[in-house]
Protein backbone atom coordinates (compact mmCIF):
# COMPACT_ATOMS: atom_id res chain seq x y z
CA UNK A 1 0.00 0.00 0.00
CA UNK A 2 1.38 3.39 -0.98
CA UNK A 3 1.15 6.16 1.57
CA UNK A 4 0.17 9.58 0.31
CA UNK A 5 0.57 12.92 2.04
CA UNK A 6 -3.21 12.92 2.55
CA UNK A 7 -2.94 9.59 4.41
CA UNK A 8 -0.45 11.21 6.76
CA UNK A 9 -2.55 14.34 7.27
CA UNK A 10 -5.76 12.38 7.97
CA UNK A 11 -4.35 9.54 10.08
CA UNK A 12 -5.80 9.29 13.57
CA UNK A 13 -4.09 7.51 16.45
CA UNK A 14 -5.94 5.85 19.31
CA UNK A 15 -5.46 7.41 22.72
CA UNK A 16 -3.95 5.32 25.46
CA UNK A 17 -2.78 5.87 28.97
CA UNK A 18 0.68 7.42 29.06
CA UNK A 19 0.46 7.98 25.30
CA UNK A 20 2.22 10.55 23.18
CA UNK A 21 1.43 14.28 23.20
CA UNK A 22 -1.33 14.66 20.58
CA UNK A 23 -0.21 18.15 19.51
CA UNK A 24 3.37 16.97 19.07
CA UNK A 25 2.28 13.96 17.01
CA UNK A 26 -0.02 16.15 14.87
CA UNK A 27 2.76 18.69 14.27
CA UNK A 28 5.19 15.93 13.30
CA UNK A 29 2.69 14.32 10.93
CA UNK A 30 2.00 17.67 9.31
CA UNK A 31 5.74 18.24 8.83
CA UNK A 32 6.19 14.75 7.36
CA UNK A 33 3.18 15.21 5.07
CA UNK A 34 4.46 18.57 3.82
CA UNK A 35 7.92 17.17 3.15
CA UNK A 36 6.40 14.20 1.36
CA UNK A 37 4.38 16.54 -0.88
CA UNK A 38 7.57 18.47 -1.70
CA UNK A 39 9.41 15.24 -2.51
CA UNK A 40 6.58 14.04 -4.75
CA UNK A 41 6.66 17.34 -6.65
CA UNK A 42 10.46 17.24 -6.90
CA UNK A 43 10.32 13.64 -8.12
CA UNK A 44 7.76 14.56 -10.80
CA UNK A 45 9.95 17.46 -11.95
CA UNK A 46 13.02 15.24 -12.09
CA UNK A 47 11.08 12.68 -14.16
CA UNK A 48 10.04 15.43 -16.57
CA UNK A 49 13.63 16.69 -16.76
CA UNK A 50 14.89 13.16 -17.42
CA UNK A 51 12.33 12.66 -20.18
CA UNK A 52 13.42 15.95 -21.79
CA UNK A 53 17.10 15.00 -21.55
CA UNK A 54 16.45 11.58 -23.08
CA UNK A 55 14.62 13.22 -25.97
CA UNK A 56 17.50 15.64 -26.52
CA UNK A 57 20.04 12.80 -26.33
CA UNK A 58 18.10 10.89 -29.00
CA UNK A 59 18.13 13.97 -31.22
CA UNK A 60 21.89 14.36 -30.80
CA UNK A 61 22.40 10.67 -31.61
CA UNK A 62 20.40 11.11 -34.84
CA UNK A 63 22.51 14.14 -35.76
CA UNK A 64 25.68 12.22 -34.98
CA UNK A 65 24.63 9.35 -37.27
CA UNK A 66 23.77 11.83 -40.04
CA UNK A 67 27.18 13.51 -39.68
CA UNK A 68 28.96 10.15 -39.76
CA UNK A 69 27.10 9.22 -42.94
CA UNK A 70 27.96 12.60 -44.48
CA UNK A 71 31.63 12.13 -43.62
CA UNK A 72 31.66 8.64 -45.10
CA UNK A 73 30.03 9.93 -48.28
CA UNK A 74 32.56 12.78 -48.51
CA UNK A 75 35.40 10.29 -47.99
CA UNK A 76 34.08 8.04 -50.77
CA UNK A 77 33.72 10.99 -53.14
CA UNK A 78 37.24 12.15 -52.29
CA UNK A 79 38.64 8.69 -52.97
CA UNK A 80 36.76 8.50 -56.28
CA UNK A 81 38.10 11.92 -57.31
CA UNK A 82 41.66 10.83 -56.49
CA UNK A 83 41.18 7.62 -58.41
CA UNK A 84 39.72 9.45 -61.44
CA UNK A 85 42.51 12.04 -61.33
CA UNK A 86 45.15 9.29 -61.29
CA UNK A 87 43.47 7.50 -64.20
CA UNK A 88 43.37 10.72 -66.22
CA UNK A 89 47.02 11.45 -65.41
CA UNK A 90 48.08 8.05 -66.72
Amino acid sequence: MRITPQDIFKHEFKQAMRGYDKDEVDAFLEMVGNQMEELIQENAKLKDDLKELKTRAEEFEKRERALEETLLTAKRISEQLKENTQKEAN
